[in-house]
């Protein structure tokens, strides 16, 4: 198996970093495209496997796509549709999503959307409900309430209302937001159960504002969005929260300081505030407005351990995990029941990856507890095909020598150029 190894830098590391798109924003940026009524040109675009399966998905159904570089101006498709067409979604869970609720609000279209075998485990039931209330009609081809399905649009829609549990996964919720404003007869979408990872449907409530959609949410945990045109010319997405955490630990972990371009701290991506985390740790955080804002964190002599509530920003998970590896005490990270459904069962893979370079992690059911202490690697690190286990892992090589990372090349769901940023950071990076 190909592997990367990880060494630490020989200075402290310093500077500010561009960082690629947002895949979270750039894959609701195009879905809204899809729809809109004229074509529309986003820029900054994410290079990642995620938002390319979202494009070739809407290319297979004929939509209209013209991709350069980070550029990309795309049409929503004309009729008649195609039929009989199969997307493989790989592992890109936001593209099964959204392309189930896209899909199913076509009028006359058969797909059929499958995907990697852990994409085959991860659920959707409660989206398929909500779709078939609203008049989709959607098959189950192996387990009910999982992947593959096979779809075909709402011809006539049955139903304006309807709810949805919101405590299994935010993307059901913003899916149904995201093709709201085309139904015939809009929706009202009511929230049942508590919601989590919120911050990712505020950034589905700020893209369908910049699509000229009002989409407020009622004391009673109502969205009501009437039938609509979608109408904007372009877009550009901002630099990747998730991304920066990583690079952000960075500067914790060797006590340098670095900075992210063009990511304000007021960004409605959760994960800006994975800062205010580090910060508890012993960080110190700054934010320039000066060449167009850049957001930097310098890293304390000593970290300290910490109670974490992670509900609204799970993704920055693995990478705060690691982190805990190196702070003194004793760190309880809480609010992680959706990591049991992600590429892979994340709280058993990180207390089992922790666990195998020394350091006592202990697996509760929506939580982890982590021990600081001394990192002596004992074999390569897992990866689980989980990019985040990845990224999150290789920041062992910021203070031990020979961090090896096991399939490298999965970093290209969400950011393709990670061992060349850590190479420029002055990280030692060896195939």
């Amino acid at each position: 198996m190909e592997t990367v190894v990880i060494s630490p830098p020989l200075k402290p590391v310093c500077g500010d970093v561009d960082l690629p798109g947002s895949k979270s924003f750039s894959n609701r940026a195009l879905i809204l495209a899809a729809q809109a009524e004229s074509s529309v040109e986003i820029h900054n675009v994410a290079e990642a496997d995620d938002t390319d399966i979202l494009l070739s998905g809407l290319r297979k159904i004929g939509c209209p796509v013209d991709r350069r570089g980070q550029r990309v101006t795309l049409s929503r498709p004309s009729l008649p549709l195609p039929q009989g067409v199969t997307i493989d979604i790989g592992h890109a869970g936001t593209a099964m999503r959204f392309l189930t609720a896209y899909l199913a609000s076509l009028p006359v279209v058969e797909v059929v959307l499958c995907g990697s075998n852990r994409m085959h485990k991860r659920p959707i039931g409660p989206l398929v409900d909500s779709l078939r209330q609203l008049g989709a009609s959607i098959d189950y081809l192996e387990r009910d309430g999982c992947p593959p399905i096979r779809i075909s649009g709402i011809q006539e829609q049955q139903a304006s209302r309807v709810q949805i549990t919101a405590d299994v996964s935010s993307q059901f919720v913003s899916a149904l937001l995201l093709v709201a404003p085309t139904l015939p007869k809009g929706l009202t979408l009511s929230l049942a159960g508590d919601v989590v990872s919120a911050p990712y449907i505020k950034m589905t409530e700020h893209l369908l504002r910049h699509f000229g959609v009002q989409c407020p949410l009622d004391q009673a945990g109502r969205y009501s969005i009437p039938h609509q045109p979608l109408k904007c010319s372009s877009y550009s997405v901002e630099p990747d929260a998730s991304g920066a955490s990583y690079l952000w630990s960075i500067a914790a972990l060797c006590g340098g300081e670095i900075g992210i371009k063009g990511l304000a701290p007021t960004s409605t991506q959760g994960d800006v505030h994975f800062v205010e985390l580090l910060s508890w740790m012993g960080c110190t955080k700054s934010y320039s407005q000066f060449d167009g804002g850049i957001f930097r964190v310098r890293g304390p002599e000593q970290l300290l351990a910490g109670d974490f509530d992670l509900t609204e920003m799970p993704d920055v998970a693995q990478t705060l995990a690691v982190v805990a590896a190196f702070a003194k005490g004793e760190s309880q990270l809480n609010g992680l029941q959706t990591l049991r459904h992600k590429e892979t069962d994340r709280i058993r893979a990180l207390a089992l990856e922790l666990r195998s370079v020394g350091i006592e992690a202990t697996e509760q059911k929506a939580a982890l507890r982590v021990r600081g202490g001394v990192v002596h690697p004992s074999r390569p690190i897992r990866t689980y095909d989980d990019h985040r286990m990845a990224m999150s892992f290789a920041l062992l090589g910021t203070r031990v020598e020979n961090i090896v990372i096991e399939d490298p090349k999965v970093v290209s769901k969400s950011f393709p150029t990670y061992w060349d940023t850590l190479d420029t950071l002055g990280f030692r990076v060896e195939n």
